[in-house]
């Protein structure tokens, strides 16, 4: 698989966004729209970056060795960290170690958890159908963001007239599903060239993503905001200084750590923009080269030893 040096850029700049929403917290209007719009891009290089590593090598061993080795290190650390810092039950604690703590009936030890949940379904999911040989047909990854998106729709409506009374997470966790699988058809498009697919996903999932939001402007603009700022960087990002790159291998580490920060934050929701970043990247810094690369680096050599 190609290396996409400008995704590295964009997922840096996507945990920026991240950052910065809850930094601000209350303080200032519109701004969960940062966090939404930094979300909704990660899973976008997501869906991208892991169906065409799939694709490249369709083991799924080393699918899988290379993926635990590329999140669950960090997320270890974090979780403890968490335990330490905030104490959580044992039953919380356990449920959290997998990743999957809210389809065990526990909360997420930290609100950023919740998206790891999502990730770790998905690449259960890519394995599921790449063993059905199913990823590589577009209209499969078009079935399969309409399904995502019918469903969470649906949810949305048996909610909203009182036949179920599930937390409005589910709806988002189906919706956000299916903007995975725009990333994998993304993914798919940029290898062919072939668009049509790409823009018919991009509308059903954006779309789709924009019925619940009441005309609120804002919260509608990052939902197609999102697919522009990623084709954007994508195709004409290559050049970008290789600093800025680089910076993209602390995304993880910045994503999990920053929330231990932001109770030491002063008042003032500037000054709290200004130093959360900078207290973020060095602690994302020492966390990535201590821990996410060492171990990345043993996730990459045992998927090798198991080829040769």
């Amino acid at each position: 698989m190609p290396y996409f040096s400008q995704l590295d850029a964009l997922r840096f700049a996507a945990a920026l966004l991240v950052v910065w929403s809850h930094a601000i917290g209350n303080n200032a209007f519109h701004h969960g729209e940062l966090g939404r719009l930094g979300v909704l891009v990660f899973f976008l290089i997501s869906g991208f970056v892991n169906y065409q590593s799939l694709l490249k090598d369709a083991s799924l061993s080393r699918f899988g060795i290379k993926r635990f080795f590329r999140l669950y290190p960090a997320f270890m650390v974090s979780l403890l960290a968490a335990a330490a810092c905030w104490g959580i039950t044992i039953p919380q604690l356990l449920c959290n170690v997998t990743m999957l703590p809210s389809l065990l009936g526990q909360r997420e030890a930290i609100g950023v958890y919740w998206t790891l949940e999502i990730e770790v379904l998905f690449y259960l999911s890519l394995l599921f159908f790449s063993r059905l040989e199913l990823l590589q047909r577009p209209v499969f990854l078009v079935a399969a963001i309409s399904a995502f998106v019918t469903s969470g729709l649906y949810w949305q409506h048996l909610r909203n007239i009182g036949a179920i009374h599930p937390p409005d997470a589910y709806r988002k966790f189906l919706l956000f599903f299916a903007v995975l699988y725009l990333g994998a058809l993304y993914g798919w498009a940029w290898q062919r060239s072939a668009w049509k697919y790409a823009l018919f996903g991009t509308v059903l999932a954006m779309g789709a993503l924009s019925i619940p939001s009441h005309a609120r402007l804002w919260e509608l603009a990052t939902y197609w905001m999102s697919p522009v700022i990623f084709w954007g960087v994508l195709k004409w990002g290559a050049n970008m200084p290789q600093w800025i790159s680089g910076l993209g291998k602390l995304a993880y580490s910045m994503y999990l750590f920053h929330p231990f920060l932001v109770q030491w934050l002063p008042s003032n929701w500037v000054a709290r923009c200004v130093a959360l970043p900078i207290l973020t990247i060095p602690l994302a810094f020492l966390v990535y080269f201590l821990v996410e690369d060492p171990l990345n680096r043993l996730g990459h050599h045992l998927a090798k030893a198991g080829r040769d």
